[in-house]
């Protein structure tokens, strides 16, 4: 009887330890995949502003805002939702000027339409004169008031004649994003948590 049980014991620890080993293996693989994915989608938004900020429509917005030309902000808003539905990683695109009004943005209550608010984001002034191809930006900031950190990637809009016009930014849909990765990862009736820490 002792020896039974001993090898009982024995079988039950091992057995113990292989389904612990296999799940510590499962949540480490999820785990892994789901930084992955966010760490390549965050890399191909650096991609999206440089593109975006050259965007023809988006200059010559600018460049008539410059002016003091009449604009048509629904223009530079179909512009700014086609881009969104694309990719839909954003959740506002904006087009600040070198001292901070929004000229354009696609906010869903505003439907593009700029507000003529100026706003004080801290990285605007890096924005204008940087030599990297982006600036990236995570904190607080008056162009979502009252709101937690907001990821935005951030660069200037030029004219080869005219200068600087004003700073592009793509805010990126933080919760969002990591809502469909998770989702993504997690079978029904899954008992484990995922969760993103600094």
């Amino acid at each position: 009887r002792e020896s039974f049980a001993q090898l009982t014991n024995s079988l039950l620890n091992n057995l113990a330890k292989r389904t612990l080993a296999r799940q510590i293996q499962d949540i480490s693989g999820k785990a892994q995949v789901a930084i992955d994915i966010l760490v390549r989608n965050l890399f191909e938004r650096t991609a999206d502003i440089g593109f975006l900020a050259i965007d023809q429509v988006v200059r010559q917005y600018a460049l008539a805002t410059a002016r003091g030309e009449a604009v048509h902000p629904e223009i530079l808003g179909g512009r700014f939702r086609e881009y969104v539905a694309k990719y839909s990683v954003y959740r506002d695109v904006i087009l600040l000027s070198p001292q901070g009004e929004v000229l354009a943005r696609l906010d869903h209550g505003r439907e593009g339409s700029p507000d003529g608010t100026i706003s004080r984001p801290p990285f605007l002034q890096e924005a204008l004169t940087t030599s990297a191809p982006f600036v990236e930006s995570y904190a607080p900031v008056d162009l979502f008031p009252g709101e937690p950190p907001v990821l935005i990637y951030a660069y200037r809009v030029e004219d080869p004649a005219s200068g600087v016009l004003g700073v592009l930014c793509l805010c990126f849909d933080f919760p969002d994003e990591m809502a469909r990765i998770f989702t993504d990862l997690a079978r029904d009736g899954d008992w484990s948590v995922i969760t993103l820490l600094d």
